[in-house]
């Protein structure tokens, strides 16, 4: 015996139930994948702000990004050690590869900073509230929208 079947309406279309599951389903995915991108000095996209969950979003990065990061983490490592110089040459040269690198900024501001030029150093922290500022999206809703703590990709923002 044939199971009997349902038909239902999806924008003026007759579809079976169990079809206007999966597209309401993948229309679904479609909306929590929205992606809001902010594109860098050169035109490039430097990251894109992800929308995981409702209500719920988290960075990605650029390839080069990943490809910097231990270029970055040596001038961390040179920054704490109090090797300013070598510190800021390396920030410098990652900022020449990725000028919306926030970390790099933000590292080479602390340099600048201890090295007595605040002026320097506070104009690079509001370039970096500036980058962050285009990160967000029209519809991110503040206080009802989450960036989670735990993930490392986040943090430059929080």
């Amino acid at each position: 015996m044939e199971q009997p079947f349902s038909l239902k309406m999806i924008d003026d279309n007759l579809v079976l139930e169990e079809e206007a599951v999966k597209i309401k389903s993948i229309a679904k995915r479609a909306q929590l994948q929205k992606r809001h991108s902010v594109i860098g000095q050169r035109g490039e996209v430097m990251l894109e702000l992800s929308r995981v969950a409702p209500h719920e979003w988290e960075f990605v990065y650029p390839a080069i990004y990943d490809d910097l990061m231990n270029e970055f983490h040596t001038g961390c490592e040179s920054y704490e050690e109090g090797n300013l110089d070598e510190a800021e040459r390396i920030f410098r040269a990652v900022l020449a590869q990725m000028p919306d690198h926030l970390d790099a900024i933000h590292h080479l501001a602390l340099v600048l900073s201890e090295r007595g030029l605040p002026e320097e150093a506070r104009d690079l922290w509001e370039q970096t509230v500036r980058i962050g500022h285009k990160a967000f999206p029209q519809d991110f809703e503040i206080g009802g929208d989450l960036l989670e703590w735990g993930w490392l990709e986040n943090r430059p923002f929080l």
